[in-house]
């Protein structure tokens, strides 16, 4: 998304539309991410956790699931106060500090999943 707009101009006028192709494949990437996700997740979990705690997991991953999208209107009214470039920057720079945080607890978490201390 932020390539689409940086495609269309940032900071350019309403007026100015980008491609109905941008959402479309945007919802195609997620989509697909989810359906590779998903089963990864449910695997994880059924394998790592303790046979008490299995179907607990199993329900707060579903209940987080609806959780979370029962709030993404109140999410989507908060964002569209907002110009979309810094959103989509926000929402960029933000998966970059996970991703960061979570290649430095990399080994950490492989010695918990390993069962080493």
């Amino acid at each position: 998304m932020v390539a689409c707009e940086f495609l269309r101009g940032v900071g350019a006028e309403q007026s100015v539309k980008a491609s109905v192709v941008w959402p479309f494949l945007f919802a195609t990437v997620i989509t697909v991410g989810e359906m590779c996700f998903s089963p990864l997740r449910n695997s994880f979990v059924s394998k790592y956790a303790s046979k008490k705690y299995v179907s607990l997991l199993m329900g707060v991953i579903a209940v987080s699931t609806f959780c979370a999208n029962k709030l993404s209107p109140f999410v989507q009214a908060f964002i569209e106060k907002f110009d979309v470039f810094p959103v989509f920057v926000g929402i960029f720079a933000l998966m970059l500090v996970f991703a960061a945080l979570i290649w430095l607890v990399n080994g950490k978490l492989n010695s918990l999943v390993e069962g080493k201390e």
